[in-house]
C-alpha cells in the first residue's frame, strides 16, 4: 500500500512540472505561433487613442542579416510622466512570391515608459528580401497609443 502511494505521489509530482511551466506567462511562445493572427484576434486592454503619438515619443527598428542569422531590434520611448506600460510586437518577415511572410514573431510586454528588444531568427537563406514589422502598444490610464512601422527592406545576396 506504502509503494502504491509513493508511486500516485511521483505521478502527481511528475504531472505538476509538465503543466505548471505551461501556464506560465511567458513572451518565448513555441516556434511557429501566428503572432499576426493573434494581435488582430487579441483583445486589446483599453480604449484606442484617436490622436496618434499622444504617449509615444520615438519608435526605433533595425534589421540585418550576416551570416544567415537576422538580428532584429525595436525600441519605443513614451512620455515618462504619462506611460505605464508598452506592448511590442515583433514580426520578422521575408518576402517570397510577391508576399510577405512571417518566419518569426513575439510579443514583449514592459511596465515602464520605454522599451528595448533585439531578437534573432535564423536560418536565413541568401537570394531573399527581409524587414521587421513591429506593432508599438503604448499605454497611459486605460488608453492607448498604437504606433506600426517597419524597417527598410533588406536584401540578402
Amino acid at each position: 500500500m506504502k509503494r502504491l502511494i509513493a508511486f500516485v505521489m511521483m505521478i502527481a509530482v511528475c504531472m505538476s512540472l509538465l503543466i505548471f511551466p505551461a501556464l506560465a506567462d511567458d513572451d518565448y511562445p513555441e516556434v511557429g505561433f501566428d503572432f499576426e493572427a493573434f494581435e488582430a484576434q487579441e483583445k486589446i486592454d483599453g480604449q484606442p487613442n484617436m490622436a496618434r503619438w499622444k504617449y509615444t515619443s520615438s519608435t526605433s527598428q533595425d534589421l540585418e542579416v550576416y551570416k544567415k542569422e537576422a538580428t532584429a531590434a525595436a525600441n519605443v520611448t513614451g512620455y515618462r510622466d504619462k506611460v505605464t506600460k508598452i506592448v511590442i510586437y515583433m514580426y520578422i518577415q521575408q518576402l517570397k512570391d510577391g508576399k510577405w511572410h512571417t518566419l518569426d514573431s513575439h510579443r514583449y510586454s514592459f511596465d515602464n515608459w520605454h522599451a528595448s528588444k533585439e531578437i534573432t531568427y535564423s536560418p536565413c537563406p541568401h537570394g531573399y528580401t527581409y524587414r521587421l514589422k513591429c506593432s508599438y502598444y503604448v499605454y497611459s490610464n486605460g488608453y492607448y497609443d498604437n504606433i506600426d512601422a517597419t524597417t527598410a527592406n533588406f536584401v540578402y545576396k
